[in-house]
């Protein structure tokens, strides 16, 4: 019954010419619909009317992770029922500590065998089970660890991925295709996949925008406020995927001077223009607000550091901030490092690096008197911090 509800949802774009494409899946390869949607929210950016973020910075709470298992790369954090799950990209395993910042357990499985993968590249929490599932971008398939850390079964995908979550039950899985490691196969020309979970075999795929040449500007999948949303590469719009296999524009980003509507149905790598790299490389959404970071006027901040974009979802407003400077004793009284990682229910996830700490000399500074910060937990938090620490975690709520 399933597997007919997915295939009769499923139709093709106007644009696509009724036609689908065999992959190798031994399936069909198919357009999402996009349908109607009745409230689109607009993101406008306005250069001229940037804002300091700590004016809307309601508390700060700084997590300290201990030292008994080192992070080499805090890639992505999901937090889940009182953990939060560490992917460490760079060494291949993904940690969990406590709210305390505690060291719980870890996953670490390098490998080729079935239960082991090859590059963790993403990570995601099982709506229904809790289980801990990781895209293996090179081993094209999704691992699925219990939360003791033990292999329980893999979901075949059949191409090289590079990020991988479930809707809101574990029989649904959607994931973005890495176009460029896909070359030679229909799927090279396709961002985004819906795989059900009980037919490996099926496979329903979108395409909006050109591939990339290079890294200028990424596709991404959202996860935030109960729903998945989808950004396709040089979109200036996001996508909520429906349970239906279906797409629906939830957000359009007003975006002045914009060449991005000239790549609108490209079908080869093309090379993005300057001025439109790296718009929107991190997208965050809880309940009240979705984060996003830009270069978009990135020559405007004194620190040539990258814009905060937060769209207040309740007051329908966007502001854009510059990020907080640690040189600054001012920034510092709200210090939570320079970009969210990751969703708190509704507070984001943020990361203070040790490095920036010890090449700001900020403890040195503190006991000598040359700073006196009015945010102890600030203080307390980073006096214990060398070069070879872990990161402090933060958790950033907004008024």
């Amino acid at each position: 019954m399933r597997r007919l509800l997915f295939a009769t949802l499923l139709f093709l774009l106007v644009s696509c010419g009724g036609r689908t494409t065999q992959s190798n899946f031994g399936g069909d390869v198919s357009y999402l619909a996009v349908v109607k949607s009745d409230i689109i929210r607009t993101i406008k950016l306005d250069k001229d009317n940037f804002e300091n973020i700590a004016d809307y910075i309601a508390s700060v709470e700084y997590i300290p992770l201990d030292d008994k298992r080192l992070i080499g790369e805090m890639t992505q954090v999901v937090y889940s029922d009182g953990f939060y799950y560490i992917l460490d990209r760079r060494v291949g395993q993904i940690l969990a500590f406590d709210e305390q910042g505690k060291f719980a357990r870890e996953i670490s499985h390098k490998g080729r065998a079935g239960n082991e993968y090859i590059q963790a590249w993403s990570i995601d929490i099982m709506p229904s089970s809790g289980d801990i599932a990781i895209m293996d971008n090179l081993g094209s398939k999704i691992l699925i660890y219990g939360r003791d850390g033990k292999h329980k079964h893999n979901i075949e995908v059949g191409v090289q991925a590079t990020d991988a979550k479930f809707m809101q039950s574990d029989s649904t899985v959607v994931y973005l295709m890495s176009a460029q490691q896909n070359l030679g196969t229909p799927l090279s020309k396709y961002q985004i996949a819906v795989n059900s979970v009980g037919n490996k075999d099926y496979l329903a795929s979108y395409r909006l925008r050109p591939v990339q040449d290079g890294y200028c500007g990424d596709h991404a999948l959202v996860k935030g406020r109960g729903r998945l949303l989808f950004k396709p590469i040089f979109s200036d719009s996001l996508y909520v995927v429906g349970q239906d296999a279906s797409l629906k524009c939830a957000y359009h980003i007003d975006i002045p001077d914009s060449a991005w509507d000239r790549y609108y149905d490209y079908t080869e790598f093309v090379n993005l223009l300057d001025k439109d790299n790296q718009l929107f490389p991190w997208i965050f959404e809880n309940e009240n607000y979705l984060i996003a970071y830009t270069d978009y006027a990135k020559k405007l901040d004194p620190n040539g550091r990258m814009t905060t974009i937060m769209y207040d979802r309740r007051e329908d407003k966007t502001h854009l901030f510059h990020m907080l400077d640690p040189n600054s004793e001012q920034d510092l009284e709200h210090f939570f490092g320079f970009n969210v990682i990751g969703v708190k229910e509704d507070g984001f996830i943020c990361m203070i690096s040790p490095s920036i700490i010890v090449s700001c000399d900020l403890v040195g500074k503190i006991k000598r008197g040359e700073i006196k910060l009015k945010n102890k937990d600030f203080e307390k938090a980073i006096l214990g911090v060398g070069e070879d620490s872990n990161p402090i975690l933060t958790i950033v709520k907004f008024k």
